[in-house]
């Protein structure tokens, strides 16, 4: 069930989504003086993630899965190490945009190589490498948080030493993965793209604002509750450890409770729990900040119940699997782009508690979309 290669995707992880969304943030503040530059250097980490579809292309034409996996595991080892280096914006994006490109090499094929490798089990795979990933999360969040107060180099060899070992266990990534080939269509079937064009805007509304809350994660949390970075990044670690008991059975649950039910009910708890959270901030009571790290928590929590069902929607409305899965995962990669810069500007107009109400208010607007994937599968 479990293959060696998942722990390439978690070691990716640790770095991608543990060690870079608290240090480079405090980093690019320390370096730069600007905050709205975060959004920005996370947004470009978002426009490196758009190439998915070309990963998926390139691989599925070359047979280089492997390969390309390698290559896009070590390359986020030599990108953290450039962040090091970076001495003003520009150099900052440049990096950014290469991180996304890694990224989106590395999680694109794994969702590919599972559902094209493993189809009789895909389901359950994909919640174990879910599972992974997130523990690959913990882990760097926990680093991060260790490290914060050292120099960003100290992360950078963190980063630099999990990226190694990750690009080393591709070694397993399964050969001649083949996609399976559409299913034969009949004359008057509505076209697959149709419900999959409201799922990807969907996904792309869920992901746009909740992307630029985390981008500014550390500093929201420092600013509008007075939670320290390494307070924020062990809650964070803690409930994205809990998440993966979550990731363990999601698959099982997106089977019995359907995948499109499942992605919306808990895509409704996220937008209510970002709700009470922005009416937090505009509060001042005694544990102000333990109520917020609460919320931030059940947030973190629902997210496997979102990931695991989406993606299982996806493939089963794609009717070419690695195209789909490519557009799921540049739809999210677009999300990455605007959010962080939306969130960047309201932060700097209006104050971070704007960098809430802008998560909740994308979600709101992917939930009233959402029926439309129903109505179009039924038409």
């Amino acid at each position: 069930m479990i293959s060696p290669w998942f722990f390439s995707c978690a070691l990716v992880a640790l770095t991608t989504t543990g060690i870079v969304p608290i240090l480079v943030p405090l980093e690019i503040v320390e370096v730069e003086g600007n905050p709205g530059n975060v959004g920005l250097v996370m947004a470009t980490i978002g426009a490196g993630m758009l190439t998915s579809p070309l990963w998926a292309y390139l691989a599925a034409r070359f047979s280089c899965y492997r390969l390309l996996m390698f290559l896009g595991s070590a390359g986020v080892g030599l990108c953290l190490w450039g962040f090091d280096y970076c001495s003003d914006l520009g150099h900052w994006l440049v990096y950014a945009f290469l991180t996304g490109c890694c990224v989106a090499t590395t999680f694109t094929l794994a969702n590919i190589v599972l559902v094209s490798h493993y189809p009789e089990d895909a389901d359950d795979r994909i919640s174990w490498l879910q599972t992974l990933v997130t523990g690959g999360t913990v882990l760097g969040l926990a680093v991060a948080g260790a490290v914060e107060h050292l120099s960003f180099g100290a992360g950078v060899w963190a980063g630099g030493i999990t990226s190694g070992l990750a690009a080393l266990l591709t070694w397993w990534v399964p050969t001649g993965v083949t996609p399976p080939p559409p299913p034969p269509r009949q004359a008057g079937t509505p076209s697959w793209s149709r419900p999959l064009g409201v799922l990807l805007i969907l996904w792309f509304l869920s992901n746009a604002g909740v992307s630029g809350y985390t981008a500014y994660y550390p500093l929201v949390m420092k600013g509008e509750f007075q939670v320290d970075p390494s307070t924020a990044s062990y809650v964070l670690a803690a409930a994205s450890a809990l998440s993966t008991v979550i990731f363990a059975v999601a698959g099982k649950l997106a089977r019995a409770a359907g995948h499109g039910r499942l992605m919306i009910a808990s895509l409704a708890v996220r937008m209510l729990a970002l709700l009470l959270l922005s009416l937090l901030s505009y509060m001042d009571f005694p544990n102000r900040e333990g109520f917020a790290l609460l919320l931030f928590a059940v947030i973190t929590l629902v997210w496997p119940l979102i990931s695991v069902s989406a993606t299982l929607l996806a493939s089963e409305l794609a009717y070419s699997k690695s195209r789909g899965l490519g557009y799921f995962d540049g739809a999210a990669a677009m999300a990455h782009l605007v959010g962080p810069v939306g969130a960047g500007l309201l932060a700097n107009a209006l104050g971070y508690e704007a960098v809430i109400v802008f998560a909740a208010a994308s979600i709101g607007l992917s939930l009233l979309v959402s029926p439309l994937i129903y109505s179009m599968r039924s038409s």
